[in-house]
């Protein structure tokens, strides 16, 4: 079957948490051609508004990739999920709302492995997670008040928290009400990415915006499966829908596409080690040694216990109580539904020998 031609100034590829804000952003300050492809669907199910429902699109592996890894020697020979969010708003509509900006030493280590090339520091980027922010309590040097992204701390904080918060101060962590300021450890409130009691996702955030304007075009259940490439530069990207196979010419494309699809994509468009590619058959159009290599993730490890008194939210997760939360949320916006089920966050380094008492991490 052929494909159908287009044509646009910019392609963006992928339309999670990344590609939302790039194509929001470059739709609303150019007057650039633009057009986001993304291969799930639109963000128009309630339950990825309503804080509390991310636990079931999880559940049923609703708006995600259900990707596995392979087989764990150290966790009884089983894969476990990696899960990678699909759909507007890509993981930030379907992940747990954590705004979590990390410790400045994490972007100075990424200016120092890149030297002089572009601006990756903490004092760089730190007027950029100001601009974006839109804190509903804090604000001063570190945050912002007037930006897309809405901030807040969790509604309300569940007596097992408050307990475990007193617990972690009783063994030397400190109290921290900003994890996201001039320290990050301690325990404290969860800060989410919620706004007037709804989910903020980056689509929300950057991409709704700009929807009006007539440079950007959005299309999902639009799988892309190649860049097309002359020479080692990209010229075009083809992509299936509705059972019709597409290629959109381009002056640039952005792969927004998430750490495992973007490398994925590149490497089957012959971006990637020249010898695994000729092993599999693919034309090399550039030889990249370290692409689909160096992943980083954040394993979860979840405990999970019994209490005999009533605290958190199990009991409303589930049969009559979970439809009496969400009818409480419907009114009134509040209520366990309201909730991301995580109220308070705790930062130390179980590693140090000292324990908690002599956790330091990192310059503020």
């Amino acid at each position: 079957m052929s494909a159908a031609r287009e044509s646009y100034d910019v392609v963006v590829v992928g339309g999670g948490s990344s590609g939302a804000l790039v194509a929001g952003r470059l739709a609303r300050e150019t007057d650039l051609e633009m057009l986001l492809l993304e291969a799930g669907h639109r963000d128009l199910n309630p339950l990825i508004h309503i804080p509390a429902g991310y636990s079931k699109l999880l559940a049923h592996d609703l708006f995600v990739w259900p990707y596995q890894t392979e087989a764990q020697a150290s966790l009884d020979g089983k894969p476990r999920a990696l899960q990678q969010g699909k759909g507007l708003g890509g993981g930030s509509s379907v992940n747990a709302m954590a705004y979590v900006r990390g410790q400045p030493r994490d972007y100075d280590a990424w200016q120092e492995a890149i030297g002089d090339t572009g601006a990756w520091s903490w004092a760089d980027m730190l007027p950029h997670l100001i601009a974006m922010e839109g804190n509903e309590i804090l604000g001063a040097l570190w945050h912002g008040t007037d930006g897309p992204l809405r901030v807040s701390p969790a509604a309300a904080i569940n007596s097992l928290n408050q307990a475990l918060m007193k617990a972690y101060q009783q063994q030397g962590l400190p109290y921290n009400a900003d994890s996201n300021g001039a320290e990050q450890r301690g325990v404290g409130p969860n800060w989410l990415t919620i706004g007037d009691h709804r989910r903020c996702s980056s689509a929300v955030a950057f991409l709704n915006p700009a929807r009006p304007r007539r440079n950007l075009t959005i299309r999902t259940d639009a799988l892309v499966t190649r860049v097309v490439m002359d020479g080692d530069r990209a010229v075009a990207v083809e992509y299936s829908r509705k059972g019709k196979t597409h290629r959109a010419a381009t002056g640039e494309v952005v792969m927004c596409a998430g750490a495992l699809n973007t490398p994925k994509l590149l490497m089957l468009s012959g971006i990637g080690p020249a010898a695994e590619l000729t092993e599999h058959g693919i034309a090399v159009a550039v030889n990249a040694p370290e692409m689909g290599r160096n992943l980083q993730d954040h394993p979860q490890v979840s405990l999970i216990a019994r209490a005999r008194r009533n605290g958190g939210y199990a009991k409303a997760a589930r049969g009559l109580p979970m439809v009496l939360a969400g009818l409480e949320y419907l009114l009134t916006r509040n209520g366990p539904a309201a909730s991301c089920g995580m109220d308070t966050v705790s930062y130390c380094n179980p590693d140090d020998p000292d324990g908690l008492r002599s956790i330091r991490s990192g310059p503020s």
